[in-house]
């Protein structure tokens, strides 16, 4: 979005009386809501009526059919108009690209298809509410309209069409308590159920103000109940940290086997708080070993195309060889059974809740993976399950043997150089 000028703006301003002073003067006094007589007039400042000088207005394009592919989105049109300052589809979110207070799986702007009628596609910005509305309208998309899915239980059949990469189940929760069949009593009421959904009715419309802080930050100005969670939404938007292009370098440098393996420490803490016999108590936990995999199978192979067997090495073969762990990174007689069982195909969304460290915090929450981690054995052991740590493994900190370190692979290739020249 180009700004108006190179200074910051000031705070907005709204438009709002004073409300009437109330003392409280015994217990059980009622006291007077200092909002509530200039909502009743109607003078009640809401986040819609804050101002800044020469702000600009947004305005939304939604789909008008409830499940469609989108084929192509065209701006040019409406990024010509006067007073028009930007247009902007998914193509323009530089970090993630969807949004949730539970589970972000809601995209911010719908890309390749629409799951419901009014879902958001482009967001115009323009120097004048009217000019922003016109612009939707010259920005031309091509549907490919398909049946939407309106029945629930028609949405769980395996013929249904998928909505998601993963299916149409969010959540499958098993409820397991007592013996149903075999209970006895002198009434037994057996019947199916529905009932509405309640949501709050409130007064203000939906809306905000985004002000530069001039810091190359955003100062958001917001009607909410949830300041964390919506920093957090919208902080995830925010550029990755590392320039695209240095991640296809980066990229290029593993396909030609001049990285030997692949591993992470998101635990900004000196060495001495990260040893312990349990790993899930010390300071850092497994922040890395939770996502990795997660990360290699859906940027390495599905969006790359490295083989399977350059992912195991660059994350278990290689390491063992560098540092010496015996009976480790081979599938061999006499190696230990460490084994991952991944479905190369199903899609996995990490929730905070579901970090399995102490400090949850991670830049893969939220995000949707394609490959999924279904079983860890360690040792023969099942330490972990369907995204759940099995009771009884703790984990051990296991020290490198230099004496039985073997040869890797890029140390051969060092060699081999060496060699030849």
């Amino acid at each position: 979005m180009t700004p108006r000028s190179q200074t910051t703006p000031a705070a907005p301003t709204r438009r709002c009386p004073a409300a009437p002073a109330s003392t409280p003067g015994r217990v059980g006094d009622s006291m007077g809501r200092p909002d509530g007589v200039p909502k009743v007039r109607g003078e009640f400042g809401y986040s819609s009526d804050l101002w800044v000088d020469g702000m600009l207005w947004g305005a939304t394009l939604r789909s008008p059919h409830p499940h469609t592919n989108i084929r192509s989105i065209g701006t040019t049109e409406a990024e010509a108009m006067p007073g028009v300052y930007a247009v902007l589809t998914h193509k323009d979110m530089p970090g993630r690209k969807v949004y949730g207070m539970e589970i972000p799986d809601q995209p911010v702007l719908a890309w390749e298809r629409v799951r419901y009628q009014g879902e958001l596609v482009a967001i115009v910005a323009a120097d004048h509410p009217e000019t922003a509305r016109r612009a939707l309208e010259k920005i031309s998309v091509e549907y490919e309209v398909l049946d939407p899915v309106t029945d629930a239980e028609e949405a769980m059949d395996e013929s249904a069409p998928k909505l998601h990469l993963s299916g149409n189940v969010l959540r499958r929760i098993h409820i397991r308590h007592g013996d149903v069949d075999s209970a006895a009593a002198d009434v037994v009421v057996t019947g199916e159920y529905k009932i509405g959904m309640q949501d709050q009715a409130f007064l203000g419309p939906e809306s905000g103000m985004a002000v530069p802080d001039g810091e190359g930050g955003v100062d958001l100005y917001i009607s909410t109940q949830w300041l964390h969670i919506d920093q957090d939404q919208v902080a995830k938007c925010a550029p990755p940290l590392r320039p695209q292009e240095d991640l296809e370098s980066l990229w290029e440098q593993i396909r030609a086997s001049n990285i030997e393996f692949v591993t992470s420490d998101y635990s900004p803490c000196s060495p001495d708080m990260k040893v312990g016999d349990d790993m899930f108590r010390t300071w850092g936990g497994i922040a890395g070993c939770q996502s990795l995999m997660n990360v290699m199978l859906d940027q390495g192979r599905h969006g790359r195309g490295l083989p399977l067997d350059e992912v195991a090495a660059l994350l278990s073969g290689n390491v063992a060889d560098r540092f010496g762990f015996s009976g480790k990174g081979l599938l061999e007689i006499g190696a230990d059974v460490d084994l991952t069982l991944v479905n190369l195909d199903e899609l996995s969304t990490p929730r905070r809740e579901d970090l399995l460290y102490r400090y949850k915090m991670s830049p893969y929450a939220g995000r949707a993976f394609t490959g999924k981690v279904v079983r860890t054995i360690v040792r023969g052991s099942t330490v972990f399950r369907e995204g759940e740590i099995v009771p009884g493994p703790t984990g051990r900190l296991v020290k490198p043997d230099q004496r039985s370190a073997r040869i890797s692979p890029v140390q051969r290739k060092q060699e081999t150089k060496a060699e030849g020249a």
